[in-house]
């Protein structure tokens, strides 16, 4: 970031640069020469702006995930918080969804199993360790 804010300060000083070179309100129109063309700081400037911002890019979000290495197993992983925030937050917007709600409801049958008695054929719940009807166990 850094180096951001220092590319941006001197590709800023160049216009400061250039209003300088105008005379004294006394002298409207008259134009001093610098000692040096801006250009060069101009072109420093957004050279550093450049590279401040890729560093920023790489450290936010590493080689493999910034493609500078092409591995896709190590950009997975270099991006798997921002991945996690975002299917986060899109889990928490469907999860409030009434609609989505209903459906995911409709679409999951809860599975009940039931247990037929030996004696009377009466039929149990799974977890009941006697017959609800005869009383036997099942």
């Amino acid at each position: 970031m850094a180096l951001t804010v220092v590319g941006g300060l001197l590709f800023i000083s160049v216009f400061f640069a250039a209003l300088s070179t105008v005379g004294p309100a006394g002298e409207p129109f008259v134009v001093r020469q610098p000692a040096s063309p801006p250009f060069g700081r101009a072109l420093v400037g957004m050279l550093l702006m450049m590279g401040g911002g890729a560093l920023m890019n790489f450290g936010r979000a590493g080689l493999a995930g910034s493609g500078v290495i092409l591995d896709p197993q190590q950009a997975r992983r270099d991006l798997e918080p921002w991945s996690r925030v975002r299917g986060g937050m899109l889990e928490d917007t469907l999860s409030e969804s009434p609609t989505v709600q209903r459906a995911a409801g409709a679409a999951t049958p809860a599975t009940v199993v039931k247990v037929r008695c030996r004696s009377c054929g009466a039929l149990n719940d799974e977890s009941d360790r006697y017959c609800g009807q005869c009383g036997q166990a099942v």
